[in-house]
């Protein structure tokens, strides 16, 4: 048998225990607790790339962006931007800042650009295209057939692609090409046309009967009159443009001037040089007949045609234009700006 004095003990030992136990245990409210939780840190922000707007008529207009939605931080998480979407815009470059704010009043924010530019506009609306059958639009469609296919022409085709760009100016083009004529014998046609239709611009291409009857006896003569012609639209402040004569095929039934082709148009572009003109190099960007040029050796294709309006159109972009107002450079979107709750752990993007 055990000592009953030790058994006694023994028992009293395990009550007194558990009495501790439960004495602590209502201290503590009846329950173990678990460690504090971490507030989550401040929600992330990424804005929209820039905006660009144009503007009409010098209006400022109407700028509808994607607001961006705050990532993380405490829900609910409301973001605002400043200025708004759906409001006007001026010209140049406006910072929009859009910030998202936590339940716990916690920030991120970040900046875009909403850049707004005015719709091109050219230092003048009214042109005259002055030339021979290159100008008047006459397609060789046989060796010894002509017709002048008008719509085809280039000033027909340049005409829509102008007023597609300069939307906010009526563009007008007066198509002064006369088939057979030579450049040396037109500059008093030259100056009745000036009178009478009173161009802002002239597009001046002309010499390929010069050239295609006398070849390179006609060369000299041929641009003294371009010249002239230049000179005495200059001195009434008409713009000009001036234009190298296009590729021939020597082989064609009129290519008889393509031998004398490179030293005449080395002559227009020296005659631009010295009269400070726009030189529109048909000759050297179109490269080649081969396309461009129909059976005859002299006239264009509807595709040469094309490609001669187009020319033109990036001759008049470069060196017709009225420069628009200076914007600042947008930098790319990003975060700015990271507001913690105090006690909070900051992340920011």
């Amino acid at each position: 048998m055990g000592d009953p004095i030790r058994g006694v003990s023994t028992r009293i030992s395990k009550f007194g225990l558990t009495a501790v136990c439960l004495v602590m245990l209502a201290a503590c409210g009846g329950h173990s607790s678990g460690p504090t939780p971490v507030p989550p840190g401040p929600p992330s922000l990424t804005c929209p790339a820039p905006v660009q707007a144009i503007s009409h008529n010098g209006s400022a207009p109407t700028v509808t962006y994607d607001t961006p939605v705050g990532q993380g931080g405490e829900a609910p998480v409301n973001t605002t931007c400043t200025p708004a979407s759906g409001g006007t815009f001026a010209l140049g470059t406006t910072m929009v800042t859009c910030t998202a704010t936590d339940a716990l009043g916690q920030s991120t924010s970040c900046t875009f650009g909403v850049s707004v530019s005015p719709v091109p506009r050219l230092v003048g609306t009214k042109f005259v295209a002055f030339g021979d059958s290159l100008t008047a639009g006459t397609i060789s469609s046989a060796p010894t057939l002509l017709m002048i296919d008008e719509p085809g022409s280039y000033p027909s085709q340049l005409l829509p692609m102008l007023s597609a760009r300069y939307t906010d100016q009526t563009i007008t083009m007066v198509n002064e090409g006369f088939p057979g004529h030579f450049a040396k014998d037109d500059l008093g046609r030259f100056s009745s046309v000036l009178s009478e239709d009173q161009p802002d611009i002239v597009l001046l291409m002309h010499g390929a009967n010069d050239l295609l009857n006398l070849q390179e006896a006609g060369i000299s003569d041929a641009l003294q009159a371009i010249d002239s012609m230049v000179r005495q639209a200059k001195g009434r402040g008409i713009h000009v443009l001036l234009a190298t004569l296009p590729p021939q095929n020597p082989a064609g039934s009129r290519g008889r001037g393509a031998a004398a082709l490179p030293e005449f148009n080395a002559g227009i572009a020296h005659t631009a040089e010295l009269d400070a003109v726009p030189l529109v190099d048909l000759y050297g960007q179109m490269g080649t007949f081969e396309g461009y040029i129909g059976v005859d050796g002299l006239h264009p294709t509807q595709v040469g045609y094309a490609k001669i309006a187009d020319l033109f159109l990036n001759a008049i972009k470069r060196t017709l234009e009225v420069p628009p107002p200076a914007a600042p450079s947008l930098a790319a979107p990003q975060s700015t700006r990271v507001e913690s709750h105090p006690g909070a752990t900051a992340r920011a993007r």
